[in-house]
């Protein structure tokens, strides 16, 4: 029996040569030589078990660190480099081969690094693929690929800021008012199908929304069919914030006063693919430094008498009238029915206005005419929500 060595299967195959041999009176006879050769069984086989040693990963430019346990599963020994092919990693470094040359059941340590991207964190994880490979006279020797995967540590997050550019009185109770709508990533993962609402119906109440609203935007898609009462969203769903970008929108909407003005702040809601609970303008934890300007976006336009004079237009002290009653809380109509001798407010008449859409001679709004009082009473007012010319006719009492 003969136990084999590795270098008989490195050499890949055993030759043995015998001869037989006996004594003869003295006097040894020996055979001729004969030889056999066996042929070894050469069987050619890694393996690898890749291991990160990074837990986790959250900003573009973390680094994940890997360690490939290479082994020698077959038979023979490799003597040419150990080389890892890995399909994110261009260089994976190896150690060099023992003098003996990578033995079987031997085991080597190759390690790499990767620096994490963006769509890495989009994707929610890196999976690497990986082989380690050798070679033998010419023919390569590759282990079972194998993967290893690296979640993430993803946080969305939008943020909404609202701010009031600017309000102004148009005609009667009819103000305009101007936002301003801030979306923001502040998060460390691209935001897809970004959504804005904002329901003016709820806001402006008691007043009421006079018109369609106008919005404009050079960074976002807007949806033409927002009108801020039936249809509260703003864009059209398919825009994208990437980290640390910020886009906004200015919304340009009328109201009207007459039913009171607007008892509550204009909160706008967020949201996106990855944010998908709505986000308040009034966010605290995305509050400016200036909050009296933003969150919800303020709108203060009080009417105490209903005259269509705002409070901040008209005196708290001043009394034009003379009645004992402050100008601001002091019903002041357009016009009245009186007497030239002493002065008494009539009441019976009645006025009509025409104008270019035509006439309107009762309460209520026609013909781009709002009669608000009729005369009835002593005193009368009006407005046009139109531009052009228009004449008042009085019917006295």
């Amino acid at each position: 029996d003969y136990t084999v060595l590795q270098s008989d299967l490195d050499a890949g195959f055993v030759t043995n040569i015998a001869t037989a041999s006996v004594d003869q009176n003295g006097e040894a006879v020996t055979s001729s030589p004969d030889t056999v050769t066996l042929e070894a069984d050469i069987t050619r086989r890694l393996s690898v078990v890749k291991t990160a040693t990074t837990e986790s990963f959250v900003m573009p430019g973390d680094v994940l660190s890997y360690t490939y346990l290479v082994t020698n599963t077959g038979n023979e020994t490799f003597f040419e480099p150990i080389t890892i092919a890995d399909d994110k990693i261009a260089s994976v470094s190896c150690p060099a081969l023992p003098a003996g040359g990578f033995a079987p059941q031997a085991s080597l340590t190759c390690t790499a690094d990767y620096a994490v991207t963006q769509a890495d964190i989009d994707a929610g994880s890196v999976t690497n693929l990986a082989t380690a490979n050798t070679t033998v006279d010419g023919e390569t020797v590759s282990s079972p690929e194998v993967s290893e995967t690296v979640e993430a540590s993803v946080e969305p997050r939008l943020a909404v800021v609202k701010t009031t550019l600017s309000n102004r009185q148009l005609f009667g109770p009819i103000f305009e008012v101007e936002y301003q709508l801030d979306l923001e990533n502040q998060g460390n993962v691209t935001l897809t199908n970004v959504q804005l609402d904002d329901d003016l119906t709820v806001a402006f109440a008691p007043a009421t929304v006079f018109g369609t609203p106008e919005v404009a935007s050079d960074e976002l898609s807007i949806d033409t069919e927002y009108d801020g009462v039936s249809f509260i969203d703003l864009l059209t769903g398919t825009d994208s914030l990437s980290v640390g970008e910020s886009k906004s929108l200015t919304l340009t909407a009328r109201l009207d006063i007459t039913n009171g003005g607007p008892a509550q702040g204009n909160t706008a809601f967020g949201q996106t693919d990855e944010v998908p609970d709505r986000v308040p303008s009034d966010d605290p934890g995305v509050t400016p430094e200036t909050p009296s300007d933003v969150n919800p976006a303020p709108l203060s336009i009080i009417d105490t008498d209903g005259d269509g004079g705002p409070d901040n237009l008209e005196s708290p002290v001043d009394d034009r009238d003379g009645d004992g009653i402050p100008d601001s809380e002091d019903y002041d109509p357009t016009g009245y029915f009186y007497c030239e001798e002493n002065g008494a407010i009539l009441p019976g008449g009645s006025i009509s206005v025409t104008g270019p859409a035509g006439s309107n001679s009762s309460v209520g709004l026609v013909n781009n005419i709002n009669i608000v009082q009729d005369g009835s009473n002593g005193f009368f007012q009006f407005y046009v929500t139109q531009p052009g010319l228009y004449t008042l006719t009085p019917t006295y009492p």
